[in-house]
C-alpha cells in the first residue's frame, strides 16, 4: 500500500492535458503531456509531475473519471495548446509520493 499524507500546498501552476477513465491509465496522458514538453524542447521548464483527480472513484464509474495529468512549470509558462494551464488551490491536499521506475505506456 502507498503511504498518503496530508500535506498543507501553496497554489501552483500546472500545464498539462485532461483525462478522462480509469485513474490507472492517467500514465498515457502523461506520456502524451511530456512527449509535448520534449518535442518543443520545454523540459527544462518542468519542476515536477502532478496528477490531480476530480472525482471518487468509489461513486463514480471508471470509465467517467475525470483527472488531469501536469507537469509544474513557473508561473510564467503560457503553454500552447493542446496543453493547458490549471492552478489548483492552495490548502490542504491529500499527497502520494511515487519513486520510479516511471514507465508511460504511450
Amino acid at each position: 500500500m502507498f503511504n498518503i499524507t496530508l500535506t498543507h500546498r501553496a497554489p501552483c501552476h500546472l500545464a498539462g492535458l485532461a483525462h478522462t477513465g480509469p485513474y490507472p491509465e492517467i500514465s498515457r496522458t502523461f506520456a502524451q503531456v511530456f512527449a509535448l514538453f520534449d518535442a518543443r524542447n520545454e523540459m527544462p521548464k518542468v519542476r515536477g509531475m502532478i496528477a490531480v483527480y476530480h472525482d471518487n472513484p468509489a461513486t463514480t464509474p471508471a470509465a467517467k473519471l475525470n483527472s488531469f495529468a501536469a507537469a509544474v512549470v513557473s508561473g510564467r509558462y503560457t503553454p500552447a495548446p493542446p496543453l493547458q494551464s490549471l492552478i489548483p488551490p492552495g490548502g490542504d491536499h491529500a499527497v502520494l509520493l511515487f519513486k520510479g521506475p516511471y514507465v508511460f505506456h504511450p
